[in-house]
Parts: C-alpha cells; sequence; structure tokens
C-alpha cells in the first residue's frame, strides 16, 4: 500500500511541477521552441543521474525511489511530449528546429544523467 501511496504521491508532484515549469518557460519561447519540455527533460534526466548513487549505495530507501524516480520524475519529464512536438515541427516545416530540439534533448538528456551520477557519487564520497 505504501508503493502505491509513494509513486501516486509522487507522480501529482511531478505532473504539477512540469506543468509549472512548462508555463513558466513557454512564457519565455513564446511559441518559438518548446523551451519548458526541453528543460522538464533536461532536469528531469540530471535528478535521475543524480539520485541513482544513493538508491545504489542505499542511502534512500526502496519507498523514496519509487516516490522520488518511478513517480517525481516519471510525471515530471515528458519523452511523449517532446516525441509529439518534435514531429509537429517537421509538420510545420521547422526541420531543422524539430532536427535541433530532438537533438539536444536527447544529448544533453544523456550527458545530464552522466553529470548527475559524478555529482552523486562525488557526494556520496564525502558523506
Amino acid at each position: 500500500m505504501l508503493e502505491i501511496v509513494a509513486v501516486t504521491l509522487g507522480g501529482g508532484l511531478g505532473s504539477l511541477a512540469r506543468w509549472l515549469a512548462s508555463v513558466a518557460f513557454n512564457r519565455i519561447a513564446a511559441d518559438r521552441f518548446p523551451l519548458g519540455t526541453f528543460f522538464v527533460n533536461i532536469a528531469g534526466s540530471f535528478l535521475i543521474g543524480f539520485l541513482l548513487p544513493f538508491f545504489k549505495k542505499e542511502i534512500l530507501t526502496h519507498h523514496v525511489q519509487l516516490l522520488l524516480v518511478t513517480g517525481f520524475l516519471g510525471g515530471f519529464t515528458t519523452f511523449s511530449s517532446l516525441m509529439l512536438e518534435g514531429v509537429n515541427m517537421f509538420r510545420d516545416g521547422k526541420t531543422m528546429h524539430a532536427l535541433a530540439y530532438l537533438g539536444l534533448s536527447g544529448g544533453l538528456g544523456l550527458l545530464m544523467v552522466a553529470l548527475g551520477i559524478y555529482l552523486g557519487e562525488a557526494l556520496i564520497g564525502r558523506l
């Protein structure tokens, strides 16, 4: 039962955080680039990488992992939205925007996971 509560609570909070970030960042970009989705995917990539060492070393519990990774980050990141926005840019003839968006999201996403792991492991080493 605690697992269900952790995933549900985390997912709701992650979805709310995604929506708030999307609204804020999309105002900056003014429909030129889906900056909100880009930001949450890059930030989520970093956060999952950063948290991973804490779960591996069992500093954070399985229930916290369900709350933060499965729930919060699952609700926060938006791969399906990323793909839809990419397809829409291709359809609208914005091929270079679509390629940049998808390439940067994938490339920076990988980089942020690696950076998160590095920083998480470095922090654990100081505990």
